[in-house]
């Protein structure tokens, strides 16, 4: 599954990330627009930051990603959401568990 992201300015795609197997069901913005989180049917998150750099290729780099070896999330995951800090974001999946990610720890 891609996420296609748009320039709404001009109605073109801007960039196509390339990432989960199956469909992606949620998306979320950091408060800042600095990192895109997503979480899919393939029991996997994955994280993107935006660059600022004009120079780049891509509008979007994958800088952190679940796999499924770590076995958080069972069951496919439904939503995710930043703190308000944005120093961390949960997942919650089909499997009834709630987890809570940070740069510094896997799921708590």
């Amino acid at each position: 599954a891609a996420i296609r992201v748009w320039d709404t300015a001009k109605w073109h795609q801007v960039s196509l990330l390339v990432h989960h197997s199956l469909t992606v069901t949620q998306l979320a913005f950091s408060h800042d627009g600095s990192k895109l989180l997503a979480v899919s049917r393939d029991r996997c998150w994955s994280l993107w930051n935006r660059n600022q750099d004009d120079k780049e290729k891509d509008l979007f780099t994958l800088i952190a990603q679940m796999d499924k070896t770590t076995k958080a999330h069972t069951r496919i995951i439904w939503s995710c959401s930043w703190s308000p800090d944005d120093r961390c974001f949960a997942t919650a999946s089909r499997d009834k568990r709630v987890c809570v990610w940070s740069q510094h720890s896997g799921c708590d």
